[in-house]
């Protein structure tokens, strides 16, 4: 008679156990983790290689981008001191954008605030993402999936955030958008061994 089955389970190095996401070959129970037993290598294998390519690990290809508002960049001229700033986060992979808006000092109430393109400072365009789908409270946060089309805006640097008002419909703050670069870590030298 067969003993029972379970799924795979992954140990971690300090003993914390979890299972695999992933339906792997089925283990026997009571079979010992050693080399010569195919199938619970198999598994973890391949649990691995799904662990490796989860949309954490794509961080480190990440695209930053960053706009301050103000009412300096507006195309009317508007008198406010409130301020901003748009942070964004392009997932390479997916172009999935994520952002983070805080802003203060409005002088009337936010009614809507918008990704616009494509254009360039001082010249308005059309609103290609509604970026106030999660309310207009300070921070701001959200994300989309861009299309082709304003990705290309975006990377080229063609496009603005503005946060329209109760008392300047056509936009209060605004601020173009810009790649921010992030420095590259060099690797660091591991020490030579003397004898």
């Amino acid at each position: 008679m067969d003993k029972p089955l379970e799924r795979s389970r992954i140990v971690d190095w300090e003993g914390t156990e979890s299972a695999c996401r992933t339906p792997l070959l089925p283990i026997e129970v009571d079979q010992p983790m050693t080399l010569n037993s195919p199938r619970p290598i198999a598994a973890l294998v391949l649990c691995a290689s799904v662990l490796w390519s989860t949309p954490t690990r794509a961080a480190d290809d990440d695209i930053l981008y960053v706009a301050t508002i103000t009412d300096n960049e507006q195309s009317v001229p508007t008198e406010s001191p409130g301020k901003g700033v748009a942070e964004f986060r392009l997932e390479r992979a997916t172009l999935k954008l994520s952002w983070k808006i805080t802003y203060q000092g409005l002088t009337s109430k936010a009614l809507s605030i918008g990704l616009y393109g494509p254009e360039n400072v001082g010249a308005n365009a059309g609103r290609v993402v509604d970026l106030g789908t999660n309310g207009l409270k300070s921070p701001i946060t959200g994300s989309a999936i861009l299309s082709d089309g304003v990705l290309s805006y975006l990377v080229t640097g063609r496009t603005y955030v503005n946060l329209h008002t109760a008392r300047y419909k056509d936009g209060e703050l605004r601020g173009q958008v810009r790649r921010i670069r992030t420095p590259k870590v060099a690797p660091t030298a591991t020490p030579a061994h003397s004898s």
